[in-house]
Formats: C-alpha cells, structure tokens, sequence
C-alpha cells in the first residue's frame, strides 16, 4: 500500500511510523538466500523440527538462568537488557569465549537493548550447551 500527503505528514509518517523504524530494503543476495532457505526447509522438514528444537533447548536454559527474553518458539532468541552497558560487556564476553552473539542497538529510541541468539539446524547439542555454559559463567549461577 501507499499513503499519498504533503512532504511533513509524510515524514512524521516515517518518524513515527513502527513499520519505518530501524528498517531498510534487503539486499538481493539476503533476499535470494532467504527464498533458498524457505525451499531448503521445504524439502527438509527435519531440518525445521531440529531448529525449532534448538531454540527450545536454548530458551529454556536462559531463562533458568535468568535472563529476561521475549516468550515463544521463535529461532531467534533476544536477551534483553536495560542498560546498554551491561549488553555490551556480555557480547564482548561472549567474543572472548568464542561465541558470537550481535548487540542490538536500533538508532531509534527504545527501552532496552538486546543480545539476540540465533538457533540454527546445525548446532548440535554440545554447541548448546557451550553457549549455556558460557552464560551461566557469565551470570555466576
């Protein structure tokens, strides 16, 4: 769809706007890689029971430990905090043990910041609970 008005309602549109905030087009290869992924999980439904098992497997090992997260089944997994500070120590934490776990810092205003953890088909149960473990260090459960 389309909304059609003057050059201000337009931007307080964009500004305000959820939809606009923090979002950009994707690349063709992002889209390309998507489109192949969605025919990879077709053909391979095991593949999409595997990864929503991960996330599973990984949700519930944050939330024992305390972590504040965003409820449901979702591969992508975001640990949320309050303070960019503390997000930041534990990305950077997380670099030195050989995790790689993005700090999300939108250049809108929000109420909190977030490390997001991405399950894949392919992690295996060792690689979790590594990721678990690392964490659990971190929070010195």
């Amino acid at each position: 769809g389309f909304i059609s008005g003057n050059r201000e309602l337009i931007t307080s549109i964009r500004e305000g706007s959820a939809m606009y905030q923090a979002s950009t087009s994707l690349p063709p290869p992002v889209v390309a890689a998507g489109l192949a992924s969605v025919k990879i999980m077709k053909e391979h439904p095991e593949l999409r029971e595997r990864v929503f098992k991960n996330a599973k497997h990984i949700r519930a090992g944050i939330l024992v430990l305390g972590f504040d997260t965003i409820a449901g089944d979702a591969p992508i997994i975001p640990l949320l905090f309050r303070a960019y500070a503390n997000a930041a120590r534990l990305s950077e934490f997380m670099k030195k043990n050989n995790i790689i776990v993005p700090l999300i810092s939108y250049p809108v205003e929000m109420d909190g910041f977030m490390i997001r953890i991405t399950a894949s088909a392919n992690h295996t149960g060792e690689q979790i609970s590594e990721l678990l473990d690392v964490l659990k260090k971190w929070t010195g459960f």
